[in-house]
């Protein structure tokens, strides 16, 4: 090989070792700090009524249930405070302790609907953090975009959800049938209190399918004994 080459191939592996030592070293990558919420124990009840009304429609006169969620764990970011995420997914079970079914009135007479068999009692149920329905994301795109938004939320939004199925509880009258349905609900709890592990006691109203339907949620966030 050429000495002259050779020189050249030397001198520029010693210009690349100088070049490492002079240039600083990168940066360690931030992971952005964490803070986990207090473990609770997060109980969603209902108890809605509905009254008999002659139109020929099909409907439960007096429902209840109750669904339980274990462990659950908000992880807060510190560097961003209005962030907030679940430690991982909660599933839990809901049981179905009451329903009564009201009568049903079609061409002048009134009858007592009937199941062909026996409901089941137990369901599964989700638990997610940041619920948004489809009709309130529309809303929020049609907003003034000069409407100032706080950077840090007040509450958080959680979403209940009661799978029940498609056809497990389905009741039937001399004029067809009918199927409860899953059952999803959307409910705001004050951060801060969440945030310093306190307890939550929250009592909301129900809103049927019909503006005579009556009810009420509780829902309560039992944080773990220490």
């Amino acid at each position: 090989m050429n000495s002259r080459i050779v020189r050249l191939v030397i001198l520029a592996g010693m210009v690349l070792s100088a070049l490492a030592v002079l240039l600083p070293a990168s940066a360690p990558e931030k992971k952005t700090p964490v803070r986990p919420s207090q473990t609770y124990t997060i109980v969603i009840s209902l108890q809605a009524a509905s009254p008999f009304v002659p139109d020929g429609r099909m409907s439960i006169a007096d429902l209840a249930f109750s669904a339980t969620f274990k462990d659950v764990v908000l992880i807060f970011g510190t560097s961003l405070p209005e962030s907030y995420i679940f430690d991982e997914q909660h599933d839990g079970k809901v049981f179905l302790t009451r329903h009564e079914f009201n009568d049903v009135e079609g061409g002048c007479e009134r009858h007592a609907p009937w199941v062909k068999k026996p409901w089941p009692t137990e369901f599964r149920a989700s638990l997610i953090a940041g619920w948004i329905e489809k009709d309130e994301e529309d809303a929020d795109a049609e907003k003034d975009l000069d409407e100032l938004v706080p950077l840090v939320p007040e509450k958080i939004k959680f979403g209940f959800c009661a799978h029940f199925g498609l056809l497990d509880l389905e009741w039937f009258s001399k004029l067809g049938s009918c199927v409860l349905s899953s059952m999803k609900y959307d409910f705001e709890v004050p951060r801060e209190l969440l945030i310093k592990g306190e307890p939550v006691s929250l009592k909301l109203p129900y809103e049927g399918d019909y503006p005579e339907d009556q009810g009420t949620w509780w829902i309560e966030f039992i944080p773990k004994k220490k």
